[in-house]
């Protein structure tokens, strides 16, 4: 299926949520086989996406991503683990703009997808809460923070 709009992909997305694992295994006829990402990959089904390595965005014109987050003893809501938006080929690097590097041009626009990783609950059991369409060039703060991350890393290869 071909998408038209940041809108379309997000209003496709908000149908993953509170669908738990096993049925969108069920539902895709997916082999788990101790697949690691199977989350990102149930993800990335919901929109009819097949697995390949293209270094563009995953639905041209939007990367979707998946990731975990945990409750906190306290209850507070945190990240499980850091998300990666890109590999960086340190060889490319030093000759890319921030604007025009890889990484803009693949995460520019993201729609993330959210799920607790309880350990205290069946994998099987866990399921998309919530959805969220980003383009990161609204959120001024996020996007200097990774323009000075990149320039920080192209510093670097640029010294070797």
């Amino acid at each position: 299926m071909t998408y038209l709009s940041i809108e379309e992909v997000h209003e496709k997305a908000k149908g993953i949520r509170n669908i738990k694992q096993k049925d969108l295994i069920e539902r895709f006829n997916y082999s788990v086989n101790g697949n690691k990402n199977l989350m990102g990959d149930l993800f990335e089904e919901w929109f009819g996406k097949p697995k390949d390595s293209d270094s563009s965005p995953d639905l041209g014109l939007v990367e979707l991503k998946a990731t975990p987050f945990k409750r906190l003893k306290s209850g507070k809501i945190s990240a499980k683990e850091r998300l990666v938006l890109n590999i960086i080929n340190y060889e490319n690097l030093v000759n890319e703009s921030f604007d025009s590097s890889h990484l803009i041009q693949k995460n520019k626009n993201l729609e993330l997808a959210f799920y607790e990783a309880n350990p205290e609950v069946s994998k099987s059991e866990w399921f998309f809460q919530e959805v969220f369409s980003y383009q990161m060039q609204q959120y001024p703060a996020d996007f200097e923070i990774i323009k000075k991350r990149l320039a920080h890393h192209s510093r670097i290869c640029k010294s070797w």
